[in-house]
């Protein structure tokens, strides 16, 4: 059975990098990839996966292998793909085709590679900046395809995966680990993990306990900076309804985020938690004002306590009010 390149790439991600379809497929994919997405998310993983599991030769290039001498690109890329089965990974694809702008004919040499690959050759471009790139460079890719930061579940198998190597205490939870670790990338789950696993070594303890897991998370998560992540999947999740080539991706995306992530006007949706409860966008008054609440509240607390007495000005001058009016009939009825 022959899987769809952009299914299989998706699903090999999804998974961890375990494949869960049959790796023959890869054997016999060519064409051009352009996978864009958050610093740190799998996308070289991802790139590195492809030659590992496909069984076919490798090679890459950086952006500053290419800058570095743009006269000389024709003669290294004919070098490289003069084997016509390889994988050729282009990483920071989207800073090289950029920077070889001031330099016209490797700048179009580059894209025509792009457009027109070798037969049975896969070159596989990752960027992390793809929004700069003209529809000329956009278009020379056959494949559009994003990496977003995982979810609970994800980030799980990824770190069930890494632990392989590690002796854990039975009373781990990575479960928990994941349900704690929101908006960390790939790399950060990585480093993590590596951390643990240098503790334990340094302290000669048999396993890694889940009080480590604690205590090294406290030490990482200072330098994550969840809101300018949040605001990054904006631009991306935009980049992604209005480039990306594949189906499937984008129904995957759209049951993750909601229905109106892609709207091309520019509405992007409130992302919040990237987990397993999809995020909805605000829909009502009352979901408006909770937020403003939230965001406002020491604001929202002195108005409160401002209507609450004025409330109860105002049913004390009722009070006197009828007081009043009660002694008047009196005076009439006598």
């Amino acid at each position: 059975m022959k899987i769809p390149i952009d299914v299989h790439l998706y699903d090999l991600w999804s998974n961890g990098g375990v494949d869960p379809w049959d790796s023959s497929s890869f054997a016999s994919i060519s064409g051009s990839i352009l996978c864009f997405g958050p610093r740190g998310c799998g996308k070289t993983f991802l790139a590195n996966r492809l030659v590992s599991l496909s069984g076919r030769p490798g090679a890459e290039l950086t952006a500053p292998d290419i800058l570095k001498n743009p006269e000389t690109l024709d003669d290294r890329l004919d070098n490289v793909l003069s084997n016509q089965n390889c994988i050729l990974i282009l990483e920071n694809v989207g800073s090289a085709l950029t920077g070889l702008r001031n330099h016209p004919w490797a700048h179009q040499l580059l894209i025509d590679r792009l457009r027109h690959p070798p037969s049975r050759t896969v070159i596989f471009g990752t960027g992390a900046n793809p929004f700069d790139l003209l529809e000329e460079e956009l278009g020379a890719f056959e494949w559009v395809l994003p990496v977003f930061y995982q979810d609970a579940l994800q980030r799980e198998v990824q770190m069930m995966n890494l632990a392989e190597q590690l002796t854990l205490m039975p009373h781990v939870d990575l479960a928990q680990v994941a349900a704690e670790t929101e908006w960390w990338s790939g790399e950060e789950l990585a480093d993590l993990m590596k951390a643990v696993s240098d503790k334990a070594v340094i302290d000669e303890a048999a396993a890694v306990t889940q009080a480590d897991f604690s205590r090294e998370m406290k030490v990482i998560e200072t330098n994550i900076r969840p809101e300018k992540k949040e605001k990054d999947m904006s631009k991306f999740l935009r980049f992604a309804a209005e480039h990306g080539t594949s189906e499937y991706i984008s129904k995957e995306i759209e049951g993750r985020f909601g229905p109106d992530y892609g709207i091309p006007s520019g509405k992007v949706p409130s992302i919040g938690l990237i987990g397993p409860t999809i995020p909805t966008t605000e829909t009502t008054l009352f979901d408006r004002w909770q937020k403003w609440f939230k965001n406002q509240r020491p604001v929202a607390i002195l108005l409160i306590i401002v209507a609450v007495l004025t409330a109860i000005g105002s049913v004390v001058t009722a009070l006197t009010s009828i007081n009043d009016f009660v002694k008047l009939l009196r005076i009439i009825v006598r």
